[in-house]
């Protein structure tokens, strides 16, 4: 009834490149999301959008040949709270990060999180920030 979907795919010669861009629309809700992959899997590529009622939501995520690279970036807004998020990993998962940022009503948040090979350095960083607390 009140729905809506779009897709397309594609393929080249010798399935070099495959890609899928679909978008979806119902009811109260907005989806948007982009596919690929090139030769030999050496890159895979997610976009995705979604937008529902009080809400919005926007997402990548890829991975470079041999899953040697992994990101993923997402932010996230709904009624009075902001989520923005980036995560990573490189080859072997030597290296790990993850930066979050976050901000709802009267509070605000930043984290960040790390590691390096064989977990030889950990770190976090933790801000907060909320009515009278610092």
């Amino acid at each position: 009834m009140a729905r809506f979907r779009w897709i397309i795919q594609w393929q080249d010669s010798g399935g070099i490149f495959n890609g899928k861009i679909q978008v979806e629309n119902s009811m109260g809700r907005f989806r948007w999301k982009i596919q690929w992959q090139d030769s030999g899997g050496i890159f895979n590529g997610k976009i995705q959008v979604e937008n529902s009622m009080g809400r919005f939501r926007w997402k990548i995520q890829w991975q470079d040949s041999g899953g040697k690279f992994n990101g993923k970036i997402q932010v996230e807004n709904s009624m009075a709270r902001y989520r923005y998020k980036i995560q990573w990993q490189d080859s072997g998962g030597k290296f790990n990060c993850k930066i979050q940022v976050e901000n709802s009503m009267a509070r605000f948040r930043w984290n960040i999180q790390c590691e390096d090979s064989g977990g030889k350095f950990n770190s976090k960083i933790q801000v907060e920030n909320s009515t009278s607390r610092f």
